[in-house]
């Protein structure tokens, strides 16, 4: 089903194709690389296709023509279908056929959902064509907060990340994110809290990839990575709004980069804005039982808090040992860690 919030597309959509009545870019050029793949120079080879997605987005003729340009040329410029593309894959199937729609999410009338694990795979479909595409909606359950890694490997160019909420009514966006090119993977990293996440995947265009044209195809990966502390701000994190929810940082950042809030407040944004604004300090603690970080709560995780005992005088919460955040190491740190003793993705 077509998501039903601001998609990436939109912005390259808007483009007037007037403008390419206007003197040619120097980066549409026969030399430059193709324009359906990401290609590491700036503009692509087809002036065309070139001056239409350049106009909307200026960084894919300035700086390098990515993935998120060649997406946007997948499904805009004639000249750019693509053969079939085999995606590796060994795990969970997503019981899903192709045209099939079982795990749509808050894209359906009467929301279902798929699940995932950390450290499991899925083998599924998502098809896009006619201006419409099939949203693959996951339920990830974190017994703790956790970093994970969330890979995606398409044979047409695919978009993955958690979604904003796990709400319905406020589940607007995909935050972070991250976009592969066509038969390739890409991997974003996020901080996610304990309980129930959505883990979103789609085509990051809304045709070219029907069942049955071999595009179809992706691998969906959730892996542990490491221990998290969350942002409270989404100005520090990739998304396909325009600006952020700082005013103060979106007025800093969109002055030097008007893409941020013209277009899309993009990774080249949320690292400006990690860099530069106050609001992406990190909070100071989040409570974490799996005190080494190695993704499973257990004896190792008792010897950080035995060793660093501290029952009466109040330290800097999350210190070493500290897993309630309260800012002492003692007997309730170890009431934490047996309360999730033996959890974690990297349990035997």
């Amino acid at each position: 089903m077509k998501m039903n919030c601001t998609t990436l597309l939109a912005a390259f959509a808007a483009a007037s194709i007037g403008s390419l009545a206007a003197a040619q870019n120097p980066a549409c050029n026969a030399t430059a690389g193709d324009c359906c793949i990401a290609n590491g120079t700036p503009g692509c080879n087809d002036p065309a296709c070139c001056e239409q997605i350049c106009a909307a987005d200026p960084f894919c003729c300035d700086t390098q023509w990515d993935g998120i340009c060649a997406a946007a040329a997948v499904a805009q410029c004639e000249g750019c279908a693509l053969p079939p593309c085999d995606v590796p894959c060994e795990g969970t199937d997503e019981g899903e056929p192709c045209g099939d729609d079982l795990n749509g999410g808050c894209n359906m009338e009467f929301p279902q959902f798929g699940s995932i694990s950390v450290g499991e795979t899925i083998c599924g479909t998502a098809w896009a064509d006619g201006g419409t595409r099939d949203t693959d909606w996951f339920v990830l359950n974190l017994p703790y907060a956790m970093e994970v890694t969330i890979t995606v490997f398409g044979g047409a160019s695919m978009i993955t990340g958690p979604v904003n909420s796990i709400d319905c009514a406020t589940a607007t966006t995909i935050d972070p994110f991250v976009i592969s090119a066509y038969c390739s993977s890409a991997s974003v990293v996020a901080c996610l809290p304990a309980g129930d996440n959505w883990i979103f995947v789609a085509t990051a265009n809304v045709d070219g990839a029907p069942c049955g044209s071999g595009l179809e195809h992706y691998a969906l990966t959730v892996d542990h990575k490491g221990c998290c502390v969350p942002g409270d701000s989404n100005c520090c994190f990739a998304s396909l709004g325009l600006g952020c929810d700082d005013p103060d940082c979106t007025a800093l950042i969109c002055a030097q980069d008007p893409f941020c809030c013209d277009v899309q407040w993009d990774a080249i944004c949320a690292a400006a804005a990690v860099a530069q604004c106050p609001v992406c300090a990190p909070v100071t603690c989040v409570l974490n039982p799996d005190l080494n970080c190695d993704g499973c709560v257990n004896g190792a995780d008792i010897a950080i808090v035995l060793g660093n005992w501290n029952p009466t005088t109040p330290g800097e919460p999350g210190t070493e040992g500290d897993a309630n955040c309260d800012g002492l190491v003692n007997g309730a740190d170890i009431a934490v860690v047996l309360g999730f003793w033996l959890t974690g993705p990297n349990c035997p």
